[in-house]
């Protein structure tokens, strides 16, 4: 490695793996966690939005859980509570 110090070394490698596991593609990660449940029932659920200098995030409801009552309890219940822990830096959820 000559003298070139580990970051420095692998700055590339440290850049894309940082890319990599941005807030979005955590709370992709987080989403696919429900999405079986959702999909079961004719539903999804998308990222609409996401600013990771606010922390806010959009999340819309698609399908069957576009329409139905019951999708503001899942959005609340599972959605919101699973984006929350599996990415604390979130400050806002909001449902479109």
């Amino acid at each position: 490695m000559n003298d070139v110090p580990y970051a420095e070394a692998y700055s590339d490698i440290i850049q894309e793996m940082s890319e990599t596991i941005n807030m979005r593609s955590r709370i992709e990660k987080a989403l696919d966690k429900v999405r079986p449940a959702l999909k079961a029932d004719g539903g999804d659920a998308r990222v609409v939005e996401c600013d990771e200098t606010s922390g806010r995030v959009s999340i819309e409801m698609l399908g069957a859980c576009g329409g139905c009552p019951l999708s503001q309890l899942d959005f609340v219940y599972a959605i919101e509570t699973l984006i929350r822990r599996e990415v604390p830096e979130v400050q806002d959820i909001v449902a479109v």
